[in-house]
Order: C-alpha cells, then structure tokens, then sequence
C-alpha cells in the first residue's frame, strides 16, 4: 500500500521537477550521441553498439555515420553481409551518400562481380 501511496503524493513534486528541467515538457527523441557507440565499440561491446546506431538511423533517418557503422559492423564483425545490404538499401532509400568502400562492403559478392563485369 505504501508504494501507490508514495507514488501520488510525489506526483506534484515530479511535475514541478520536470517543468524546471524541461520547461518545453519531455524531449520527444534522445539527443544524437554518436560518441556513446564509438565508444562502445572501442570497448569491444559490438551488439550493443549496433544497438545505439540502430536507434540513432531511428531517430535521426539522415545521419550518415550511423549508417556506415552499422554496414561495417555487419559485415566485418558480425559477418551479416545480407544485413549489411539491407542497411544500405535503407539508406539509399534516404538518397544518403556514404563512402564507396563501405557501399562495396554490403553489396552481395554476385552482385559486385556483375558491377564490375558492367563497368569494364
């Protein structure tokens, strides 16, 4: 009983702490932090990384970086070359130009031989 109890008599307190922090009321998407999934993945936590660039392509759709992080670690840690491809594809659909190399990384290895067979 005393936890609901404690709950409602807090409630106007919690308000009155909210307007003083966010006067404009709840922040409708986290603030772009790219250097929490560097960091990640300069400490060797890879899936938690891929996780924090996930939610940075679903929250800031024409960010670049999260996009090619997300390829290379697709392909280079995880071996994921077929989700690697469809991140590309994501962000193709964004008409994002990312780096050629990280473009070659996520294009299927029958795909590339074709392109380069085209371009010859």
């Amino acid at each position: 009983i005393w936890t609901p109890l404690f709950a409602l008599l807090t409630r106007p307190l919690l308000a009155m702490v909210d307007s003083l922090f966010f006067p404009g009321g709840k922040l409708d998407k986290p603030t772009l932090n790219l250097k929490l999934p560097a960091y990640l993945i300069n400490e060797g936590r890879f899936t938690e990384a891929l996780e924090e660039y996930e939610s940075i392509m679903r929250h800031y759709p024409n960010e670049v970086e999260p996009y090619e992080k997300s390829i290379w670690l697709h392909v280079e840690i995880f071996k994921e070359p077929e989700k690697a491809h469809r991140v590309l594809k994501r962000a193709q659909r964004r008409n994002l130009t990312l780096d050629a190399r990280l473009q070659r990384l996520a294009i299927p290895r029958h795909d590339l031989k074709e392109l380069e067979r085209k371009a010859t």
